[in-house]
């Protein structure tokens, strides 16, 4: 089985106070790709992040228990999309994640 990579943007990702955006090739991509499909939203109330996800390709899988994120797969079973949040313990930038 192929598996096929999906990239998404959450915005807004807040670092160091500091608001970053994404390349605005990514934002382009993805408003045509957005035309093109209709989406969800998926909140984590966890970790207050949100995530728009085509709901006629992926379909949401059942919550862990701790709540920390979802898994989205597609019916065919070659994509699998993963959103989670994490506490960092550690303070560390992007850099170093």
């Amino acid at each position: 089985m192929k598996i096929r990579p999906i990239w998404f943007w959450l915005m807004p990702l807040v670092v160091g106070g500091a608001v970053m955006t994404p390349p605005s090739t990514a934002v382009a991509l993805t408003q045509a790709i957005a035309r093109e499909l209709s989406y969800q939203l998926y909140i984590n109330p966890r970790f207050g992040y949100a995530v728009l996800y085509p709901p006629t390709v992926l379909e949401p899988q059942p919550p862990p228990a701790n709540g920390d994120g979802r898994r989205f797969v597609a019916v065919s079973g070659d994509i699998v999309m993963t959103v989670f949040g994490a506490h960092n313990f550690n303070q560390l930038d992007l850099n170093a994640l």
